[in-house]
């Protein structure tokens, strides 16, 4: 009760700002939790909708302290409810993109640009058909939507970088799916 009086007394700021610190340790310790949970594997087997909720919360929070987790969690492969149950009878449609067949594209696509460069770092080292370099792109064309031509000069400043010229080329491709097709 005290303190609560202090800090009204020192105005509003500093009730702001404690707030704030309060309410971000709060973050971090979600945050926390949250990747202790996409880190156990006993959990992606026994319960793998804890961890599906997990990593969305992630994303939502746009946690950049879980990319190298999510990452590592590209191929990991959420199955519908509907999918195990009889095929009878089907209680719900929805489009199955690669964002919620795989729930850490997702995550990774909405805490954004900080994610861009675990996410090129794919591209370079898994073949081009792999199932993670395949979400890796839905990501970097997700983050991109709304400027392609960004996204392409972004992947081929990152293509210049690349350790090898297989990688530089993984990169490339991408790039040039962002720019569309050529113009006529």
């Amino acid at each position: 009760m005290v303190f609560v009086v202090a800090l009204l007394a020192l105005g509003g700021k500093a009730m702001s700002e404690f707030v704030q610190r309060s309410d971000q340790r709060v973050s971090d310790q979600e945050v926390n939790q949250l990747i202790a949970v996409i880190r156990d594997g006993r959990l992606r087997e026994s319960e793998p909708s804890r961890v599906t909720q997990a990593i969305n919360r992630l994303g939502e929070l746009r946690a950049v302290q879980a990319i190298d987790d999510l990452v590592s969690l590209l191929t990991f492969k959420r199955t519908f409810e509907w999918e195990s149950q009889s095929k009878e009878v089907i209680n719900e449609i929805q489009p199955i993109t690669p964002g919620n067949r795989y729930p850490a594209t997702s995550a990774l696509a909405q805490i954004g640009e900080p994610a861009l460069p675990a996410l090129v770092k794919v591209l370079a080292v898994h073949e081009p058909n792999s199932v993670e370099s395949k979400n890796s792109v839905y990501a970097i064309l997700t983050i991109f939507r709304e400027n392609p031509t960004q996204g392409s000069q972004y992947l081929k400043r990152a293509a210049a970088k690349a350790s090898t010229p297989e990688a530089a080329e993984r990169i490339l491709q991408v790039a040039r799916k962002l720019e569309g097709p050529p113009r006529q």
